[in-house]
């Protein structure tokens, strides 16, 4: 695992994909189309909700703070707050560090804390560094969409999710444009927090994706993914 949070495929991915089509967390219902807009930004919809990107590369490897970061936001979204919930990525990076599904699998169970209770603490912790409560947030279910206009559907509705793409070298260097997923070699896999989506002059369609790469990389810490090449779940969790 490096600290741009590549991961190898993981043999036991599809058997949690299987296992969530059985407990229902999967979603195969298309949305219609025509009653999407052509573009969408969460930052717009929810501006008091939605993460900043951090001028610096984050502390943790991709994963941890793609989920911590879409929770964060999803939470505010849900509780109709006035600023994002910072959870903290060095608690799930710390408990449990593997491909994106099975985290979050994992933490449906456990919930995040925030980063104020993480404080500068190591490890995987059970208490507060500041002597509050340890309340972790907990979300009531996780839910994988496999399908383009569902994933626009659970945006425009509730807020960012994660996804997990194979990318190439070139992605390291990223500066703009629409990036195509499989048109070189990949170099492994790494995890996204989608942002929304937009269409380009020439039609083509793209996701708006946060990396954990600071502001300096890419569109001011954002890339531009084809949703026609760039094949993935969308992956968030719900709370009630």
């Amino acid at each position: 695992q490096s600290t741009w949070g590549y991961v190898s495929d993981s043999p036991s991915r599809a058997m949690l994909v299987a296992l969530l089509f059985a407990l229902n967390c999967v979603s195969l219902v298309a949305s219609s189309p025509d009653a999407l807009p052509s573009a969408f930004d969460a930052r717009t919809q929810w501006p008091h909700c939605i993460a900043g990107i951090p001028d610096a590369p984050a502390a943790s490897a991709a994963t941890p703070w793609a989920i911590a970061t879409t929770m964060g936001d999803r939470y505010c979204i849900f509780k109709q707050r006035s600023s994002p919930e910072l959870l903290s990525e060095a608690q799930v990076a710390a408990c449990f560090m593997g491909p994106l599904e099975e985290t979050w699998e994992y933490l449906s169970d456990r919930g995040l804390i925030t980063a104020t209770c993480y404080g500068a603490q190591h490890g995987c912790v059970t208490r507060c560094q500041n002597g509050l409560p340890f309340l972790p947030i907990r979300f009531s279910s996780v839910e994988i969409v496999l399908e383009q206009y569902g994933m626009m559907a659970l945006l425009e509705s509730s807020g960012p999710f994660t996804a997990s793409l194979n990318v190439s070298v070139s992605y390291l260097t990223y500066s703009g444009g629409i990036y195509v997923c499989g048109a070189e070699p990949s170099i492994g896999r790494t995890s996204v927090r989608v942002l929304g989506w937009g269409t380009a002059p020439d039609s083509t369609q793209y996701w708006i994706a946060a990396a954990a790469y600071g502001m300096s990389w890419g569109l001011e810490g954002t890339v531009q993914l084809s949703m026609e090449a760039c094949a993935f779940e969308g992956i968030a969790g719900f709370f009630s």
